[in-house]
Formats: structure tokens, sequence, C-alpha cells
């Protein structure tokens, strides 16, 4: 049976029927506050209308209402009189003077001023998508779509992704149980659009990885806190970057040398507790019914993101003359239970012109985007046909992003031997 491990490195079995969940994440992306950096807005060319930002431009625009008696200790003095006259009926109406605000007002915008102070920006809000954007991260659907970079290996990415496996040949299907159990279930489309983000986990992860699931180094739920930011106002605002894919894979620590894997640690070592997989070069996320598939898709290739340029790094050990092969040597997938859509996505690095793009490599001189595409997509409950490609790209493509590590560490490892350790380039 699958296990699957959480956060606090407890172990979960997979059911049929779950009886316990594992931890939720979904408070922590929802609820998640973060330091609110003034700097993040600023750098933006266009502000997104969003609750974040006005909340933002309420604090710098609003003034704070003092609700405490003036001095009058340097005040002239008032004919007692006309003051008395003045305070009948509790004093003239002050309500038509531009800009005072009514008893209600003052308390309420006093509260928001204060209130906003300790607010911060989404990681996932479109501010923050259009931050990376500006740095050289880019979505499938950005508006330079027009001009967008494939990977050069993309056909055969796709390729990989069809090849047949021989647990999910449809003549099979029927006498594979538990997978058939599983395609009933997608066909039905009733469990998984009443389930929760912890029961979606529980049913679709098992049925996507397949009974050989744990032959490949995997963690669910796991804190990305090791790896340094994407960009300068990340790494100023660490907390902004908080990164938790539902899924990872990653190979074993030991399976880099240790020159290796200690230059490259903020890198390629994702999580502060060393035993987890390293090197993470697969990631899903998935929503519930009626989640913000929206933001499924940011967190995906924030992952992905942070995992190419790992991979990026690494790739400089080994065969620094061929850096810019235009490759992907990372895959992302989503899954949207509304429409039950698979996505697989490959993200790759490019060579960037612009200057101002933050994605540093080994050398300080050369500055790098990454272009997340889109490799397939699967309505797993179009047919027995659609289901069964699905689950066999998912399960592809989980060995090809595999592959793609043991030759990089291969050959990471066979430069580690053969190079002093203070002729190695250092990290960034």
């Amino acid at each position: 049976m699958l296990h699957i491990q959480k956060r606090q490195h407890e172990t979960t079995q997979f059911a049929a029927e779950p009886t316990a969940l594992p931890k939720t994440k979904r408070q922590k992306r929802e609820h998640q506050q973060l330091d609110e950096s003034p700097n993040f807005w600023d750098e933006l060319t266009r502000v997104p209308l969003c609750p974040r930002a006005l909340r933002e431009f309420d604090r710098r625009t609003i003034r704070p209402v003092h609700s405490g008696p003036p001095d009058l200790s340097k005040a002239e003095q008032s004919d007692p009189n006309q003051v008395k006259f003045l305070a009948e009926n509790g004093g003239p109406s002050l309500e038509n003077l531009r800009s005072y605000p009514s008893a209600c007002e003052a308390d309420t915008a006093e509260t928001s001023s204060r209130s906003t102070m300790g607010k911060s920006v989404s990681a996932y809000s479109p501010g923050f998508q259009q931050h990376l954007q500006l740095n050289g991260f880019y979505l499938p659907n950005h508006e330079s779509a027009a001009i967008a970079k494939k990977p050069s290996n993309l056909q055969a990415i796709k390729s990989r992704l069809a090849m047949v496996r021989p647990s999910v040949i449809p003549s099979l299907l029927q006498e594979n149980s538990s997978l058939e159990h599983a395609r009933l279930k997608f066909i039905d489309n009733n469990e998984i659009s009443h389930a929760s983000e912890d029961q979606l986990k529980l049913l679709l992860l098992p049925i996507l990885s397949g009974q050989n699931a744990m032959d490949i180094p995997f963690r669910n739920n796991i804190l990305l806190n090791n790896l340094t930011s994407l960009t300068p106002s990340l790494a100023a605002n660490k907390s902004l970057s908080r990164v938790q894919p539902d899924w990872y894979d990653g190979s074993p620590p030991l399976a880099l040398k240790d020159v290796v894997r200690n230059d490259l640690s903020k890198q390629i070592v994702p999580s502060t507790e060393t035993t987890h997989p390293c090197l993470p070069n697969f990631f899903m996320e998935m929503k519930k019914a009626g989640g913000d598939t929206v933001c499924c898709r940011r967190q995906a290739w924030h992952d992905a993101a942070l995992g190419a340029r790992g991979i990026h790094n690494l790739r400089s050990y080994g065969d620094a003359g061929n850096l810019d092969d235009g490759k992907a040597y990372t895959i992302t997938a989503t899954f949207e239970p509304g429409p039950a859509n698979l996505t697989i996505y490959a993200v790759h690095p490019t060579v960037s012109n612009n200057p101002d793009h933050s994605a540093l490599l080994l050398d300080p001189a050369r500055h790098y985007e990454y272009w997340m595409t889109e490799v397939a997509s699967y309505r797993m409950v179009s047919d027995d046909d659609v289901f069964q490609k699905g689950v066999t790209a998912f399960r592809n493509a989980r060995d090809w992003a595999q592959e793609q590590r043991n030759q990089l560490i291969q050959a990471a490892n066979s430069k580690a031997d053969t190079v002093r350790p203070s002729e190695l380039m250092p990290s960034t």
C-alpha cells in the first residue's frame, strides 16, 4: 500500500474510504498572513484591483483619526458665554466640512489603518504573479504568449508521456480491480466533486501514481523552506515566497556528492530537514471542486520555477558548455476536479537580454527567463481512453523526471571527482 508522508513525519495509509485525513494545507494557503513590503507594490507596473491592493492604498492615503480630546493648553481664552451658546444641543454639526468623517467612519478608518499595517500580500495574488513575470517567470497565458519560447525537447516529452504502460493497457484494466474502481470514481465524477482537498489527495494520488509509487522518492505537503527566493524582493520578504507543494519527487540526498550538495544547498536541497528528497523536478498541485483553479496553476508554476532553477544550477557542474540547450528538465502538474482536468506542464530556462531579470545563475553576467509550457491535458471523465491516457502520462512523467535527475546527478558527481572543490563554480 502507498504511504503518504506529512509535514510532521507521520504516515497515513491510503484507503478506498479514508478514515483519517492528513493535516490540511488549505488553511495555510487561504489564511496565511505574510510580511508586507511597500516596495513590493511600488515595483509593479500595474497594480491589480484586489482586496490587498485596496488595503495598501487605504494604509497610504487615510490619515489616522485622533479620538482623544484636543490640546487646549495653548488655545486662546474664549468667551464662556459664547462657548455655552455653541455647545447647546451638542454643538454645531461639522458633517458638511470637506473630508471630515462621521464618528462611525472615524472609528472604521482608524481600525482599518491599524489592521492594514499587519496585513500582507498573498503569494498567489495577481500582484505576486505580475511581480514574477516582471522578473522573467512566465505562465502559459502570459501576454507575451505570441513570443513564448517552447522547450526544444517538447515533442520528445510528449512522446515519452504517451508511451504505453502495461499497468494501464485497456485489455488489463478490467483485471486490475483497484484501477477499475478508480476509473469508475472518475467516470461517476460524484465522489471527487464533493471531496474536500485532503480527501481528494487521498483519493487521487494513489490512482495516478499506482502501486509502484514509492519506487520514486516523494514527499507530500513539505514546506520548501531552504531554497533561495526567486527574486531579490521575495528574498527581502522570505515568508512571501513560501512554497509547499501537494506532491514533489526528488532524489535521495546521498545520491549527490557532498561537495555538490553542500555548494548548491540553497538551490537543490528543498528543506532544512535534510532527509527529504533533494533536487525536486516533478510537482503536483490540486484543488477541490470550486477551489481557485488560477491559484492552483500559480502554485504549480512557482513550484516548478524553483525546481527548474535548481536543475539548471546542477547542470552547470556536469556540462556547463551545453547549459543553454533550450530543453526542459522539470515537470509540474495540476488537477482541477470541476472539469476533472489533469494538466501537465514543462518548465525550462532561456537566456534573457533583459538586465532587469533577476534570475541569476552561477554567472552574474547571465540572466535567465523561465517559461511554463503546457505539454498535455486530459479530461479524466471523458471516457475510458482519456482516463487511461491521463494515468499513463502522469506515471510516465514521474519516470521521465527521475531519468533526468539520475543523468544530471551522475554528470555532476563525475565532475566533482575530477575537479578540485575550489575550481567548481560557486552557487548564488
